[in-house]
Protein backbone atom coordinates (compact mmCIF):
# COMPACT_ATOMS: atom_id res chain seq x y z
CA UNK A 1 0.00 0.00 0.00
CA UNK A 2 1.30 3.42 -0.92
CA UNK A 3 0.95 6.29 1.46
CA UNK A 4 2.57 9.59 0.62
CA UNK A 5 2.09 13.01 2.14
CA UNK A 6 1.72 16.19 0.11
CA UNK A 7 5.17 17.25 1.26
CA UNK A 8 6.76 14.02 -0.05
CA UNK A 9 4.85 14.40 -3.33
CA UNK A 10 6.08 17.96 -3.76
CA UNK A 11 9.67 16.82 -3.12
CA UNK A 12 9.28 14.40 -6.05
CA UNK A 13 7.95 17.16 -8.34
CA UNK A 14 4.35 15.88 -8.40
CA UNK A 15 0.95 17.43 -7.85
CA UNK A 16 -1.33 16.25 -5.00
CA UNK A 17 -3.02 13.79 -7.38
CA UNK A 18 0.38 12.11 -7.98
CA UNK A 19 0.69 13.41 -11.55
CA UNK A 20 4.16 14.66 -12.43
CA UNK A 21 4.63 18.12 -13.84
CA UNK A 22 6.91 16.91 -16.60
CA UNK A 23 6.41 13.32 -17.66
CA UNK A 24 6.38 11.49 -20.94
CA UNK A 25 3.89 9.14 -22.52
CA UNK A 26 4.90 6.67 -25.20
CA UNK A 27 2.41 4.92 -27.45
CA UNK A 28 3.20 2.39 -30.17
CA UNK A 29 0.65 0.71 -32.40
CA UNK A 30 1.25 -1.76 -35.17
CA UNK A 31 -1.15 -3.79 -37.30
CA UNK A 32 -0.85 -6.52 -39.89
CA UNK A 33 -3.62 -7.31 -42.37
CA UNK A 34 -3.85 -10.71 -44.04
CA UNK A 35 -6.30 -13.26 -45.47
CA UNK A 36 -7.36 -11.00 -48.35
CA UNK A 37 -7.93 -8.05 -45.98
CA UNK A 38 -10.40 -10.05 -43.89
CA UNK A 39 -8.21 -10.32 -40.77
CA UNK A 40 -6.18 -7.71 -38.93
CA UNK A 41 -3.77 -8.52 -36.12
CA UNK A 42 -3.00 -5.47 -33.93
CA UNK A 43 -0.73 -4.59 -31.01
CA UNK A 44 -0.83 -1.44 -28.87
CA UNK A 45 1.65 -0.44 -26.16
CA UNK A 46 1.11 2.64 -24.01
CA UNK A 47 3.56 3.63 -21.25
CA UNK A 48 3.36 6.67 -19.00
CA UNK A 49 5.83 8.30 -16.66
CA UNK A 50 9.44 9.21 -16.53
CA UNK A 51 11.00 12.36 -17.87
CA UNK A 52 13.55 10.86 -20.22
CA UNK A 53 15.20 7.74 -21.56
CA UNK A 54 16.21 5.35 -18.77
CA UNK A 55 13.92 6.95 -16.21
CA UNK A 56 11.28 4.97 -14.27
CA UNK A 57 7.97 3.99 -15.85
CA UNK A 58 4.84 4.74 -13.82
CA UNK A 59 2.72 2.21 -15.70
CA UNK A 60 0.70 1.53 -18.80
CA UNK A 61 -0.86 -1.29 -20.74
CA UNK A 62 -0.35 -3.69 -23.65
CA UNK A 63 -3.23 -4.74 -25.87
CA UNK A 64 -3.14 -7.49 -28.49
CA UNK A 65 -6.20 -8.31 -30.61
CA UNK A 66 -7.47 -9.72 -33.88
CA UNK A 67 -10.36 -8.50 -35.99
CA UNK A 68 -11.79 -10.97 -38.47
CA UNK A 69 -14.54 -10.35 -41.01
CA UNK A 70 -16.24 -13.73 -41.35
CA UNK A 71 -18.90 -12.55 -43.82
CA UNK A 72 -20.15 -9.16 -44.90
CA UNK A 73 -22.58 -9.22 -41.97
CA UNK A 74 -20.58 -11.04 -39.26
CA UNK A 75 -17.29 -9.91 -37.76
CA UNK A 76 -15.31 -11.30 -34.83
CA UNK A 77 -12.95 -9.51 -32.45
CA UNK A 78 -10.85 -11.13 -29.70
CA UNK A 79 -7.77 -10.30 -27.69
CA UNK A 80 -6.31 -9.45 -24.30
CA UNK A 81 -5.13 -6.46 -22.28
CA UNK A 82 -2.14 -6.66 -19.95
CA UNK A 83 -1.80 -3.81 -17.43
CA UNK A 84 1.71 -2.76 -16.39
CA UNK A 85 2.19 -1.64 -12.79
CA UNK A 86 5.50 0.15 -13.17
CA UNK A 87 7.75 1.39 -10.44
CA UNK A 88 6.67 5.03 -10.14
CA UNK A 89 4.77 6.84 -7.44
CA UNK A 90 1.33 6.87 -9.07
CA UNK A 91 -0.80 4.37 -7.11
CA UNK A 92 -3.41 3.98 -9.90
CA UNK A 93 -1.14 1.82 -12.06
CA UNK A 94 -0.19 -0.51 -9.21
CA UNK A 95 -3.87 -0.87 -8.28
CA UNK A 96 -4.81 -2.21 -11.74
CA UNK A 97 -1.71 -4.26 -12.59
CA UNK A 98 -3.35 -7.55 -11.56
CA UNK A 99 -6.53 -6.94 -13.58
CA UNK A 100 -5.52 -8.29 -16.98
CA UNK A 101 -8.43 -8.97 -19.31
CA UNK A 102 -9.42 -11.17 -22.22
CA UNK A 103 -12.24 -10.08 -24.49
CA UNK A 104 -14.33 -11.37 -27.39
CA UNK A 105 -16.96 -9.76 -29.55
CA UNK A 106 -19.26 -11.02 -32.27
CA UNK A 107 -20.95 -8.34 -34.32
CA UNK A 108 -23.83 -8.90 -36.70
CA UNK A 109 -24.76 -6.05 -39.05
CA UNK A 110 -28.02 -6.08 -40.93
Amino acid sequence: MLSMTLQEASMQNTFPDFMCEDSMQIALRTAYTFSHDNATLSYLLSLAGGSGVGDHIDGGFKRFWIDYRYTDAVSLNAGFVNYIGGNGIIPFYRAIENNDRMFTEIQYSF
